[in-house]
Formats: C-alpha cells, structure tokens, sequence
C-alpha cells in the first residue's frame, strides 16, 4: 500500500518562518529608501513649480513677493489677498491655478506640502520657508529675497519689500541665491490640525495671530526634524541626507545638514557679493 507524501515537521515549519522573517527584514531598509527617494523627487518637484510660480509673479510684478505682509498694507500681497492675510502663499495662488481658491474656505494645496512629512488630508498648512535676512542677526546688510519685513524685539516693524531679478543679477547672480527652503517641524506636529501659534505650523493662508515664524526662519542653519519647541524657528527637514532647496534661478539642489553656519547666509543673502561654490550633496 502506498505511503501517503511526508509533511513539514514543526521545527521545518519554524525554520521556513524564520527565513522568512529575515529575507523581509533585510529588504525592507530598501524599500523605505525606494519609497524616500519618490517622496524626495516630488518635493523637488514641488519645489520646481513653485518656482515656476514665483517666476510667473515676477514677470507680473517685477519682483519677488515676499514671505509675511502680516496686518498692515503688504507691497504686493494686496493684489491676491486682503491686507490681514498676505503670505507668499497667497501671492502664488494665481499662479499655480489656485486664483479663485476661497480665503475664508482654504483647503490643502499638495505642492506646498512636503510628502516625506504628510498629505493633503492635513488640511491648509505648509512645509516650505524662507530664511530671513542674515542682517537682523548681524547688522551687515545682507537681505534675502523672500525675508520681507522684520519685526524688531521693541515692536517696530522695518517694512522691506521685494526684490527683483535686475537687483540680483547685479550682485550674487541667481544661481547663488536660496529662495526657499524647508521650515523645520516637529514630527509629532506633522499632522496636527488647527492654527496654533505655538507650534509654527499656522498654514499658509496667513491672517490675524498668524507669527512670523511660519514663513521665514533662521538663515544660519539647517536642522533635522525633531521634537521641540524650538524647532520652529529654524530651516530644517525630515529628508535623511540633506534638504532640497529652490534656487532663485529655478534649480533644485539638496543641501546637506553639515552645511557651514557661515555659509548659509550668504546662501540666502542676494546682496553679499559672494559667489560660492555648488553647496549641493552628490
């Protein structure tokens, strides 16, 4: 009588299991790189059409918007949004196909959006900054395009508008200088709702209450993404390796963390006179 085919014991079982377990452990670091990698092409691409978009207003206005009017008459913010909400945001609405978006209804726009952080079901913020001027920290002059007025720690406000193309060339040239960048952001913030100001993270339709520090950040440095109060006031990312970053002449190159202190602000200062050498990671 035939004898019916043997089975798998338990412990061959196990085994099976268990190379299993290790064959999915050792390919998945790869997948998460794959799957990093997509995310960090398209916020390069984000930032490409919102470069695009910067050009478009450009060409309108013969300058650059800059990054936070706040509730007083902005230079060109009027021309998209009400005096009370005027960011570089709303200044680019009508240039990504966003003119007729409601100011009092906002909704979430993808490509302001890094998609290493969070999607469009996070509502109306963004994960884009600009950085400052380099002179409200050392009194040198240096300006950046986006860096807008400033205001001072008595509470006056220094009204610097927008700079154009012929300013820039003249100087740095636009291959040189920074535009835009990441703000920094705390993780456990990444998909929190609401416009709290505690947080830097008010969205990018502006208004009353809304703080300088969701638009424009430090120029000094640039961070990874982490857990603190802090973290807000700083350029910054959650990409592994270095940020990517709008150049004024519409390129995109990632930017490494280890970036020098000293290099940065003349990164996103037009007018320093400096031409440096291509900061991007290979």
């Amino acid at each position: 009588m035939p004898r019916s085919p043997r089975g798998f014991t338990l412990i061959e079982l196990l085994v099976v299991i268990a190379i299993m377990a290790m064959l999915v452990l050792m390919l998945l670091p790869a997948v998460q790189s794959a799957r990093e990698a997509a995310r960090r092409m398209q916020c390069s691409n984000n930032l490409r059409q919102l470069g695009i978009a910067f050009h478009g207003y450009h060409n309108a206005w013969g300058v650059f918007p800059v990054s936070w009017d706040g509730p007083y008459p902005p230079y060109r913010g009027a021309a998209v949004a009400p005096e009370s909400t005027a960011t570089f945001y709303t200044s680019l609405l009508p240039y990504i196909e966003q003119g007729n978006m409601s100011l009092s209804d906002p909704q979430a726009v993808s490509i302001f959006l890094c998609p290493t952080r969070r999607g469009p079901d996070c509502g109306p913020k963004a994960d884009y900054a600009a950085g400052r001027h380099p002179d409200d920290f050392f009194q040198n002059g240096w300006l950046s395009v986006l860096g807008g007025p400033f205001v001072l720690h008595t509470g006056d406000i220094v009204l610097r508008g927008g700079v154009g193309m012929n300013n820039i060339g003249a100087s740095d040239g636009s291959s040189n200088t920074l535009l835009l960048s990441h703000k920094a952001l705390s993780p456990s913030d990444y998909y929190r709702q609401g416009w709290g100001l505690a947080n830097g993270d008010n969205g990018w339709l502006g208004g009353p209450g809304t703080g300088q520090f969701d638009y424009k950040r430090d120029p000094r440095f640039f961070v990874r993404d982490l857990n603190s109060v802090d973290i807000r006031q700083y350029i910054g990312a959650s990409h592994p390796g270095g940020i990517p970053s709008l150049f004024v002449d519409g390129s995109v190159r990632t930017l490494s963390y280890m970036t020098s202190e000293t290099i940065i602000p003349r990164l996103w200062a037009w007018n320093d006179g400096a031409i440096l050498a291509n900061p991007s990671t290979p």
